[in-house]
């Protein structure tokens, strides 16, 4: 190698000279004592005469010579360190002279790899370096994986530490030398690994009957040589499945529920996956009161509504103690006392979803979106109105009574809500007996179960209530479940962002009647109505059905076509003290079960045509609060022992106690009572909490 350095020049004379020579070109490879070093002088003035080369300072280490084109030629001679002046001369004589030093070194080496990175095979969790070795000269290294540079990998070294699975792959490093890039071999680096497994699901929300698989899948070593999948950190036997990445189960029942994981083994080790919460949810596809797990105990049919056909649904019959498999054992006369039942009335009016999408308002003839609510799934009943009076009168206060003997009259907030009885036994298009009826010697209003064409009178719809009526219904709804700030009672108007029962609105209940988003059904039961699909004039019943008599509409409810008028909420029109019901009645022509028809009436009417459907706002899944969660119990086997839960979410919220996991039949309340306890039922109980969004299982 050539190292010089410019002095600065030595002036002799005037002139200038602007440029002197500087070492322009590096020679590569190995340096000798022949190797030529170029110098060339940029520019030159005119003035200048001659340029000329003194002697080097010692001329055993380097010969210096200058062509007529003014190209400085250096030859090494020695190692060492020598100066050559460059001297010029101008038209006048004068000189200028420019020292250069000069060094001449002959011991460089060039770059050779001299050890090569080495292929390897490293278990996952220890350090790994890959290293090479170079002789010579090096100004930098930069490693690479799979052809790909590597951040900040720029030693002879590279280290992982701890080498992991994803550290897997083919590597490389190219050096930088004086002498140009070298490029070593390429190094296969093996990381073992035991499983490395993706999470399962969180929770799966299973329904009885159903269908119900998990699948496991990662990386790591390949092949995986078993699985054993566990329920509740216990190996599963009986199903051929469980020894597979596939875990299924074709026929959910609620035993099924539980805690599920699986453990995967390769060549390196077992992996434990996360775990998943099986939850079964009982449903009632038959809509008759009995889930299909209850149906199959009991031996009746899951999917029909009325296994014997004798006219009754076999909810009604468990219900009422009599054979839903035998069409000879009728239910005996009883009677639905709404101080006894009041609670679990209120908490089991069904609802069905109506999703969002938008209508063509009838009245103000504009668009007009419908925000996702529910509807209850039928008309409210007897037995149902009977619960909201009771609560209305005895816990909420909203109401007095009016009159006495056979005229009397619920007041609220200064209107006639219905008479009691709602219906008498004697007056046209009667049921046999009186309907809601009034115990005036404690308060308590009942309904009188005796069966008339083939139901209770407290599964019918109520009738002969005002519009006043389907608010209080509302107003005793919120209170019962907690719900502030919906009703605006001093205007009898909503609040339409907050949670809770209303009155639907005139276009939101015609919405539900065509199907929903994307549907425009003529009537709620389809192009056209017949006799069979509901109970309007032809049909020739002259009085209501059961409320779940005729088949559900599209999105799910019963009666939305004729049994009874039902009251809706208009905010487009001054209706001067008048309201509107919509789906027609058992007193009207097809054409008034059009999803378009509707009628006015006044909204202090009491007409034994017109009964009362909600709505309700309200999204929230089942939630147990900490407060609110089963807490474990001591007991001799003399003590009672109660469990019980707290929870919200939208109503319906229904409920299941399990022990150990399995369903305890008939245990379907917010608490679990034994009295006294026994030495048999000491275990784990939980409570498995259900609506319309989804199913929770509270702590054990």
């Amino acid at each position: 190698n050539l190292r010089s350095n410019d002095a600065s020049p030595a002036t002799t004379s005037s002139s200038s000279i602007s440029d002197w020579p500087t070492k322009q070109t590096v020679s590569s490879g190995t340096p000798t004592a022949t190797d030529l070093i170029q110098f060339t002088s940029i520019s030159r003035l005119t003035q200048v005469l001659s340029y000329a080369i003194q002697t080097p300072s010692d001329s055993g280490i380097a010969t210096v010579t200058l062509s007529p084109a003014g190209l400085l030629e250096i030859h090494g001679v020695a190692n060492g360190s020598t100066s050559a002046v460059i001297r010029a001369t101008d038209l006048d004589g004068n000189t200028t002279d420019h020292t250069v030093n000069l060094t001449i070194d002959d011991t460089y080496v060039p770059a050779s790899i001299t050890s090569q990175p080495a292929s390897d095979t490293v278990a996952a969790g220890n350090n790994k370096d890959l290293a090479v070795v170079v002789a010579g000269s090096v100004l930098s290294y930069q490693w690479y994986k799979n052809g790909s540079i590597i951040p900040s990998a720029t030693a002879a070294t590279y280290s992982l530490t701890p080498a992991t699975f994803a550290d897997n792959g083919n590597y490389h490093v190219v050096i930088q030398t004086p002498g140009g890039p070298l490029t070593s071999s390429t190094a296969v680096l093996t990381v073992t690994s035991p499983p490395i497994l993706n999470a399962l699901p969180t929770t799966f929300s299973g329904i009885y009957a159903g269908a119900f698989s998990l699948t496991v899948s990662g990386t790591g070593s390949t092949p995986y040589n078993t699985y054993v999948w566990k329920k509740g950190g216990s190996a599963i036997t009986g199903n051929a499945t469980a020894s597979t990445a596939t875990f299924s189960i074709p026929v959910l029942g609620l035993a099924d529920a539980g805690t599920y994981s699986v453990d995967v083994t390769n060549a390196f080790g077992t992996t434990t996956s996360s775990n998943c919460e099986l939850s079964v949810a009982s449903v009632d596809p038959d809509d008759d009161g009995l889930t299909t797990d209850v149906e199959l105990s009991l031996g009746t049919n899951p999917n029909l509504a009325d296994t014997d056909g004798d006219g009754y649904l076999d909810g009604v019959e468990q219900a009422l103690g009599t054979s839903a498999t035998s069409a000879t054992a009728t239910p005996a006369a009883l009677i639905y006392d709404a101080s006894i039942h009041r609670a679990t009335t209120l908490r089991s009016i069904g609802v069905k979803r109506v999703p969002t999408g938008t209508i063509m308002d009838r009245i103000s003839l504009s668009s007009k979106t419908v925000p996702a609510l529910w509807l209850t799934t039928t008309e409210l009943t007897n037995a149902q109105w009977a619960a909201i009076l009771q609560h209305a009168l005895k816990v909420a206060n909203l109401v007095t009574i009016s009159g006495s003997g056979a005229s009397r009259t619920i007041l609220y907030r200064g209107h006639t809500v219905c008479a009691v009885p709602t219906h008498a036994a004697a007056a046209t298009g009667n049921l046999g007996v009186d309907e809601v009826v009034l115990d005036a010697s404690d308060n308590t209003f009942y309904v009188r179960r005796t069966l008339v064409g083939g139901a209770s009178v407290a599964d019918h719809p109520v009738r002969g209530v005002s519009w006043y009526a389907a608010y209080l219904a509302t107003e005793v709804l919120n209170h019962f479940h907690s719900y502030s700030g919906k009703c605006q009672t001093g205007t009898f108007s909503y609040d339409s962002a907050a949670n809770g029962y209303f009155i639907p609105e005139d276009h939101q209940w015609e919405f539900a009647a065509r199907g929903g988003p994307g549907s425009v059904l003529t009537f709620p039961t389809g192009a056209s109505v017949a006799t069979t699909q509901a109970n309007f004039l032809l049909s020739n019943y002259g009085k209501p059905r059961p409320a779940t008599q005729f088949a559900v509409s599209k999105l799910g409810m019963y009666q939305l076509a004729g049994n009874v008028a039902e009251w809706v909420f208009e905010n487009d029109v001054a209706q001067s003290g008048n309201g509107f019901t919509r789906g027609g009645s058992y007193l009207d022509v097809s054409t008034q079960l059009r999803n378009d028809a509707a009628a006015s009436l006044s909204k202090d009417a009491l007409n034994a045509a017109v009964g009362i459907r909600l709505a309700l706002r309200d999204d929230r899944t089942p939630a147990i609060a900490t407060l609110g969660q089963p807490a474990s119990l001591i007991r001799r086997s003399t003590d009672a022992a109660i469990f019980s839960v707290t929870a919200t979410g939208a109503p319906p919220l229904s409920y299941q106690w399990l022990k150990s996991g399995v369903a305890i039949a008939g245990a379907t309340q917010s608490s679990l009572s034994f009295s006294p306890a026994q030495l048999s039922q000491a275990g784990t109980y939980s409570c498995r909490v259900t609506n319309g969004l989804g199913t929770l299982t509270s702590n054990t």
